[in-house]
């Protein structure tokens, strides 16, 4: 066989071989509520794919879209997408993907947390709290249940407010940074059915 001919055979042995198997794993993905079925904002999530066999790993930051794309090099993928605002619980599932494109709707269940907001201000003169009060570094907000579990951290801004989602339980508030306390440590949500409470912090 001429080399030429052998070439141009090669050549398209290697254009049948890509035409069935397409190089990776691609994942468009739609971000769903999982109650209402609409579409939900990436804004505030980070989606995350995960090959655990080989600690490959694809990371997208927060974008506007309700949408996402990835590549991944095999098949078994863990999806793990975690939402910063806390309005949906941290979504993580094993999926089995097979070549070319894989579209998956990703319902993700509402946490129907209260949107906990106010301001933290100094007990003795009303003021705002100084960020930089105290220890060094800025206070920070730390909001558990009283079990300890489920906690966020949170830096108030320059005029005090701050504005965190919390599960509908008994809290405990705990600032680090700082060298004064909260005057009441606890907050009582239990049974509270609105979607926003407003609570003041005073510090002493």
């Amino acid at each position: 066989m001429a080399p030429v001919r052998r070439l141009l055979l090669l050549a398209a042995l290697v254009a049948a071989c890509a035409d069935e198997e397409p190089e990776g794993y691609r994942i468009r993905g739609s971000l769903l509520d999982g109650e209402t079925g609409e579409p939900v904002s990436r804004a505030t999530f980070y989606v995350h794919a995960f090959h655990d066999a080989t600690d490959h790993q694809v990371s997208l930051d927060p974008a506007d879209p309700a949408t996402f794309e990835m590549v991944m090099p095999a098949a078994e993928v863990r999806l793990r997408i975690a939402d910063k605002s806390r309005r949906y619980r941290l979504y993580e599932e094993r999926h089995v993907l097979h070549r070319g494109d894989n579209e998956l709707d990703v319902r993700l269940e509402p946490t129907h947390f209260v949107r906990l907001h106010g301001r933290v201000l100094d007990a003795d003169t009303g003021e705002p709290l100084e960020r930089t009060e105290g220890i060094g570094g800025d206070a920070r907000l730390h909001v558990r249940d009283e079990d300890g579990k489920d906690g966020i951290v949170t830096v108030p801004d320059e005029d005090g407010s701050y504005s965190v989602r919390v599960p509908r339980h008994r809290l405990r508030f705990r600032f680090v940074n700082t060298g004064k306390g909260p005057v009441e440590p606890t907050l009582d949500l239990s049974g509270y059915e609105g979607d926003a409470f407003e609570h003041d912090i005073l510090m002493r």
